[in-house]
């Protein structure tokens, strides 16, 4: 399989991302030659952390209103801009408070808390901008855990950088450093430093979100995803469960934007979430996946069975061919035998005896009655209580 790589195409002030690689193939699934083709960027965050200011300094023109008033935004404005030669779609949206300021807010903020949060559902990538002043928030950390159950890009942009004093080259590693330990499930996002208000670094934000755009459409192939969780469990198997360890047999991935994979195993309702933490991380090593959710599927593989004793329990009959089936030998007689001819010859005419109802006679020889107490019948004499042959015994 042919390893595709990024080259950057500088056209002017702006940048566009082609893929270069062997014979037409690549890893990743960016049509940039399609002039159809958008990528749909959602800006949100909490209110008054510069949205509306990002926005405005990526059109290099004032869009949005913007004002030190929190709210002002209330609805999301889609913006259309070219960048090289695909078609980006800015979707601006209001100010995300926390669910108890909003219940308790006027109408029109919870009509605004809703159309940012269906702006986050139409986006293909979403950049959670954070003011760098206040830090990450636990409102952000909500914001950035309902976009990743929505399997959207996630790109985090720290705004208002110049307002931060004493900076020194190591600021912007203990910046992420914090971030990685307060919310490690973001650890995937890309995290970049900007100031909306002297436009630093903003271009950064297109080029990062393009990138994961396209990271969202990478496929890999079955034998190469195989090799590789091959490997993985070979130096970490999968630990025990309450029906034993389980065995994955092969994996394959079925979607993309985000990735999907499927993984067909035994006891696959027993696989624990810190080892699918572990395959999420060693396809991440692998084949990058940056900023875009990963979804691992576990099936359980066709004709297994999760019940080891289900189906090899005592008394249960096995399949033709291995073997004599248990209990299938001739039954028993349940009542008295017609007198006659030997089995051999022919059957004897005339009707049947009736049945005894119970599996018994009377004295009397009667069916359906039983002897009285005290008096029990002696054996070998007229009405007594005949003793059905074994399964090795003749009738006599």
């Amino acid at each position: 399989m042919a390893e595709g790589k990024l080259a950057r195409v500088h056209r002017g002030d702006s940048e566009a991302i082609e893929l270069e690689g062997e014979e037409g193939e690549s890893e990743l699934d960016l049509s940039f030659g399609d002039e159809d083709q958008k990528v749909s960027i959602a800006l949100v965050g909490r209110p008054n952390v510069g949205k509306s200011s990002l926005l405005n300094s990526l059109l290099g023109e004032d869009r949005a209103i913007v004002s030190e008033i929190p709210g002002t935004t209330r609805d999301a404005i889609d913006t259309h801009l070219r960048w090289g030669r695909s078609d980006i779609v800015l979707i601006d949206t209001a100010g995300i408070r926390r669910p108890g300021k909003v219940a308790s807010g006027p109408a029109a903020e919870r009509y605004s808390t809703l159309r940012a949060l269906k702006a986050v559902d139409r986006a293909d990538v979403v950049v959670l901008v954070i003011d760098a002043f206040d830090g990450l928030t636990a409102q952000d950390a909500h914001v950035a855990g309902f976009i990743v159950e929505e399997g959207r890009g996630l790109v985090l942009a720290l705004n208002k950088w110049d307002l931060l004093e004493e900076k020194t080259g190591r600021t912007f590693d203990e910046y992420t450093a914090e971030i990685r330990a307060d919310v490690p499930f973001l650890d995937f996002a890309p995290i970049v430093s900007i100031s909306a208000k002297t436009g630093q670094r903003v271009g950064k934000v297109l080029e990062l979100a393009v990138d994961v755009w396209g990271e969202r459409r990478k496929r890999i192939s079955t034998p190469e995803l195989n090799r590789v969780m091959r490997a993985a469990a070979v130096r970490q198997p999968p630990p025990p469960g309450k029906l034993g360890p389980p065995k994955i047999f092969y994996a394959t991935q079925v979607r993309v934007a985000p990735p999907t994979f499927v993984f067909f195993a035994r006891h696959a309702d027993q696989v624990h979430f810190s080892y699918q933490r572990f395959l999420e991380n060693r396809l991440r090593a692998e084949f990058g996946f940056d900023g875009t959710p990963i979804r691992l599927v576990f099936r359980e593989r066709a004709g297994g069975r999760s019940d080891p004793g289900g189906a090899r329990g005592r008394g249960v009959a096995r399949s033709p061919g291995r073997g004599p089936v248990r209990g299938a030998g001739k039954p028993r007689p349940v009542g008295p035998l017609p007198s006659g001819p030997t089995p051999n010859g022919p059957p004897p005419s005339g009707p049947r005896p009736a049945r005894a109802s119970g599996g018994a006679t009377g004295s009397s020889g009667a069916p359906g009655t039983r002897p009285a107490p005290g008096n029990k019948p002696a054996r070998g004499v007229a009405g007594s209580v005949k003793r059905p042959p074994g399964r090795r015994g003749r009738p006599a």
